[in-house]
């Protein structure tokens, strides 16, 4: 595939950006960022961080960069309710909290991708 011939299509757009954020959820956990979803539903709101963030996450799809920080996680076991006996292994689960940026960026890749899918 031409990548310049085809990066208007791969780029994300302010909508897309826009809409990974109204789809986080807003009393979900943050991850090692500390960044809650409540202040990104907020920050979004603001143009110049609305720009800034496309740009980032644009920058990240022309280089194929994926910063480490966005990888970063916190994993949690919690247990699993209504278990009569905690002993075995299988009465845990793991919950893996990302970056809430890295959330971000995805989820505007995932907007941009299926606006490209063929119907």
């Amino acid at each position: 595939m031409n990548q310049q011939r085809y990066q208007h299509m791969i780029s994300n757009h302010h909508t897309s950006a826009h809409e990974a954020v109204r789809g986080a959820k807003v009393g979900a956990a943050p991850g090692g960022d500390g960044i809650p979803n409540s202040l990104w539903h907020k920050l979004i709101g603001v143009p110049v961080i609305l720009e800034t963030l496309v740009q980032l996450f644009n920058a990240c799809i022309n280089t194929g960069y994926n910063p480490s920080h966005f990888q970063r996680s916190i994993t949690v076991v919690l247990r699993k309710q209504g278990k009569s006996d905690y002993q075995p292994a299988n009465s845990f689960r793991s919950v893996a909290l990302l970056n809430n940026a890295r959330e971000v960026s995805g989820g505007s890749c995932r907007t941009t991708c299926e606006r490209l899918k063929p119907n």
